[in-house]
């Protein structure tokens, strides 16, 4: 048969691992045979170590199954047999895996929320120096918004942590707002400026419109000089009408 080029030989269908071809190896002058399998050989190795990693790193074994967490609170063998609700109303039992350990852990955070709704819950949050002093360009948020969530700020109290000098912020108070609405309570302008360490309890405003909005603190002035910091500790309830 009359030497072609490749692109006057025949296509094939398809190439099984047993199937042949030639390649010349490097520093040889004469051409040899080769399976496919040999030629992939190489990528095939470093394939199967890179899988290994992304199997250890969500907790498979190498064979790609999955094993629940020993000591797990709420991803043992009997919670995916006990199984889910899911927001679509799907029940039963799932197969042990990491899409659904997810789905179990994402059923659990709804019960908590659910739980947590018309419940009276205290969160302290702590204002850094750095936080303090932008609290009128960067109000710190102390209740992230979430949609369709109203929080009822019941009460709170506030440390004032004194390092070696007070903040100064005119005669301006630390306020806690609703992040682009009226102002819910607030604290003497004494606390803020306090050159002592303190702690004071929050005034209510005469404001009493809920907005489905962020909770934070903000001063009307930048405070400035200060270099200590400030606790804030909220009690709140969650309302989701």
């Amino acid at each position: 048969m009359a030497n072609k080029t490749i692109t006057q030989l025949t296509a094939a269908a398809s190439a099984a691992a047993a199937d042949e071809m030639e390649i010349q190896k490097s520093g040889e002058t004469t051409t040899k045979k080769v399976t496919v399998s040999q030629v992939l050989a190489t990528e095939a190795t470093a394939r199967a170590a890179q899988d290994d990693v992304i199997e250890a790193g969500v907790g498979l074994a190498a064979d790609g199954t999955f094993t629940t967490l020993a000591n797990s609170y709420n991803l043992t063998a009997a919670d995916y047999t006990a199984g889910i609700t899911d927001r679509g109303g799907a029940s039963g039992a799932l197969t042990q895996n990491v899409v659904n350990g997810l789905r179990i852990l994402d059923a659990k955070i709804e019960e908590i929320e659910s739980t947590a709704v018309s419940s009276v819950l205290t969160k302290d949050i702590t204002l850094s120096t750095a936080d303090v002093l932008s609290l009128n360009a960067a109000p710190k948020v102390l209740l992230q918004g979430v949609s369709g969530r109203y929080y009822e700020i019941i009460s709170a109290v506030a440390y004032n942590n004194f390092n070696s000098a007070a903040f100064e912020a005119g005669t301006d108070k630390l306020e806690i707002k609703y992040l682009g609405g009226a102002t819910i309570f607030e604290f003497a302008n004494a606390f803020l400026e306090s050159g002592a360490d303190a702690m004071y309890r929050a005034i209510p405003t005469t404001n009493d419109v809920m907005t489905v909005a962020s909770v934070v603190a903000y001063c009307a002035t930048a405070p400035t000089t200060g270099d200590g910091s400030i606790t804030i500790s909220i009690t709140y309830r969650i309302h989701e009408p």
